[in-house]
């Protein structure tokens, strides 16, 4: 049902035309990516906002990884409150969106995205603030959402997740714009495509990083707080985009 819907409404996108008539599907794969790469690399504003982009995705991947772990051990709660705090993450990701487009009422720029950076980086130390607590003991009954939200201890846990997500809408949409807008018309596509790599990368590193960091003995608030002074620094460096 849902797939004849989306059939049926794709006959109404307008057809357009390839930029580049030429061009045509290279099977070497490493060899076009390399190429790709040696497009964007020079592009400083649309290579900087790229790995800018992929830093966000480490950011968002380091965090996500750890919510079923860190509810359980750290909180002492079930699987919903690790799937509530995905939802809230999702709705501070998405209003933190609709809030940048309002502030910049449509103008490129990435003004806003090093005080972006640090809100995600102030509330991640916040949040290993207010989650530095002893490991749940074994045997200990797991709370479930409703409990876990009527408690007034955890009502900061819950503001610093969802300041993270809100400052991560606030400091994505404008890069995707800057990376977009700034890049050559036929070389979008290219662009996208090598965002799309780094952002892989990105979050394979985080989840080798976090998994390293674990072995090692480091916990996972400490894992968060990880993100604070790093995002901090990447929003300095971000500033250099405007």
């Amino acid at each position: 049902m849902y797939s004849g819907a989306y059939d049926f409404s794709s006959m109404f996108i307008p057809p357009t035309k390839p930029i580049d008539e030429t061009r045509k599907i290279s099977f070497n794969l490493v060899g076009r990516t390399l190429e790709m790469f040696r497009d964007v690399v020079p592009m400083k504003n649309v290579f900087g906002a790229m790995l800018a982009i992929s830093w966000f995705w480490l950011v968002g991947a380091t965090f996500l990884a750890q919510f079923p772990t860190y509810s359980r051990l750290i909180l002492g709660t079930d699987e919903s409150v690790a799937t509530s705090f995905l939802a809230i993450f999702s709705c501070g990701i998405g209003l933190g969106s609709i809030a940048c487009n309002a502030i910049l009422k449509s103008e490129v720029t990435t003004k806003y995205v090093p005080a972006s950076a640090y809100g995600i980086a102030i509330a991640s130390v916040l949040l290993w603030y207010v989650s530095d607590r002893p490991p749940v003991a074994p045997g200990t009954p797991e709370i479930g959402a409703l409990e876990f939200f009527s408690r007034p201890e955890n009502f900061m846990i819950i503001f610093c997740l969802f300041a993270i997500a809100f400052c991560g809408g606030l400091y994505i949409v404008p890069l995707y714009a800057v990376m977009q807008s700034k890049a050559p018309e036929s070389k979008v596509s290219g662009v996208i495509a090598c965002s799309n790599i780094t952002d892989s990368i990105f979050m394979a590193v985080a989840a080798l990083g976090a998994g390293v960091l674990i072995s090692c003995g480091v916990s996972i608030p400490q894992i968060f707080l990880t993100m604070g002074p790093s995002t901090f620094i990447v929003g300095l460096l971000v500033s250099a985009l405007r």
